[in-house]
């Protein structure tokens, strides 16, 4: 690699910190800046030895093909570019085929609807709670629930997966493989009831000035 090369990367890469930690505080991104954040993004996970979403993509191609499968915080939509039955939902839509979805807030979906709900690298707040009893909500019972989540926000991964226990999901799988990612394999126990409950939190992920 030429050093031009190696700087330009380096720039990218500092973008990215700049634009990902924008939308971690809950910051719009404007239309140019959107699509420098997925043009830069998908930049920065083909530097991962592994990608965690060819990962959950290669185990929903074992299930069902007919399955209902909701794809939140799509970014560039690359679930339903592989399966039929998809539902492709983000904060900030790429293109009219993407549902507008504040996943803190609502999905829009209805209950039970789904078989399939995928977060690869989606949930931006650091109180994932009410994105976690949206997800119980619309899944299906059985239904199966894939979150993939950097390392550095999870403060203990078997911690984690208790907590989504108690939220109504059995822990099917867990791939610690990866440095830079964690892969849950979540499958729906029982619809949530409205009590409350200990919140569910992520290490916010906000970078170090250099």
């Amino acid at each position: 690699m030429s050093l031009s090369e190696k700087l330009n990367r380096k720039l990218d890469g500092g973008k990215f910190r700049l634009l990902n930690e924008k939308m971690y505080r809950g910051k719009g991104l404007g239309k140019g800046n959107l699509q420098l954040y997925h043009e830069l993004y998908g930049s920065q996970v083909t530097k991962w030895p592994v990608n965690p979403l060819d990962v959950i993509i290669q185990r929903i191609k074992k299930m069902n093909s007919e399955l209902a499968i909701a794809d939140i915080g799509c970014g560039e939509a690359r679930i339903a570019k592989e399966f039929k039955n998809v539902v492709s939902l983000d904060i900030h839509p790429v293109t009219s085929d993407v549902v507008h979805c504040d996943m803190s807030k609502k999905i829009p979906l209805d209950d039970e609807s789904m078989d399939v709900a995928v977060c690869c690298l989606s949930m931006m707040m650091s109180n994932i709670t009410s994105a976690t009893r949206e997800v119980n909500r619309i899944l299906k019972k059985e239904g199966y629930w894939y979150v993939a989540e950097v390392r550095s926000r999870i403060e203990s991964v078997n911690m984690l997966g208790k907590r989504f226990e108690s939220f109504g999901f059995d822990v099917e799988y867990v791939d610690v493989t990866s440095k830079q990612f964690v892969l849950y394999v979540l499958k729906k126990r029982e619809l949530l009831n409205n009590r409350r409950k200990k919140p569910i939190l992520l290490i916010p992920c906000m970078y170090k000035k250099r």
